[in-house]
C-alpha cells in the first residue's frame, strides 16, 4: 500500500510541474506576442503623404474633377524638421479644366517629395468623362498617364561642404 500512495504523490507532484511550465510558456508567449504587434505598429516616421484628402481630391480619384466643371487648383505641402538640412518635404499640386460641351474634364498632377539626397518628382494627366448609366445616373470614369524622374544630390563632405552651409 505505501509504495502505490508513493507512486500517486510522484504523479501528482509531476502533474503539477507540467503545469506551471506550460503556464511560464504560455505567458512567454503572450508577451511575445503582444511586444510583436505593438512594435509592428509603431513608426518612427509617417509617410510622406498627406492627409487632407478633402482638399485635394483628384489625386486619389481624378474622376471627382467631374463634380467640378468650372475647374479648380489645389496645392498642399508638408514639411517635417524645419529648419535641418535634408529634411523630409512634399508639395502636391492638381489642377483641371471642365469640358462642358463634351460632359468632361482634362487636369494635372504633380508631387514632388525630397528626403536626404533622394528626389522623386511624378506628374501626370488625366481625362475624366461621365458615362450615362441611366436616364438619370451617371459614372464617373478617367484615363490617367504619367510618370516619375528619381534623383540624388550629392552633397561634398567635411566642414565646408555644402551640408553645413
Amino acid at each position: 500500500m505505501e509504495i502505490r500512495e508513493g507512486l500517486v504523490c510522484i504523479e501528482v507532484l509531476r502533474q503539477e510541474t507540467i503545469d506551471i511550465r506550460q503556464q511560464t510558456m504560455k505567458h512567454y508567449l503572450l508577451t511575445t506576442i503582444a511586444a510583436m504587434l505593438i512594435t509592428y505598429g509603431l513608426h518612427a516616421q509617417p509617410p510622406l503623404t498627406h492627409t487632407q484628402y478633402g482638399q485635394l481630391r483628384t489625386v486619389i480619384n481624378p474622376a471627382l474633377s467631374l463634380m467640378h466643371m468650372n475647374g479648380e487648383v489645389s496645392v498642399i505641402g508638408r514639411r517635417q524638421w524645419v529648419g535641418i538640412a535634408g529634411a523630409p518635404s512634399v508639395y502636391w499640386g492638381s489642377g483641371h479644366a471642365g469640358l462642358r460641351h463634351m460632359g468632361a474634364t482634362t487636369g494635372i498632377n504633380i508631387r514632388h517629395e525630397s528626403l536626404a539626397v533622394e528626389k522623386l518628382t511624378e506628374a501626370s494627366v488625366f481625362f475624366a468623362k461621365g458615362v450615362r448609366i441611366s436616364e438619370t445616373e451617371y459614372v464617373g470614369v478617367s484615363l490617367n498617364a504619367g510618370g516619375e524622374l528619381h534623383g540624388r544630390a550629392v552633397f561634398a563632405a567635411g566642414p565646408t561642404g555644402s551640408c553645413f552651409s
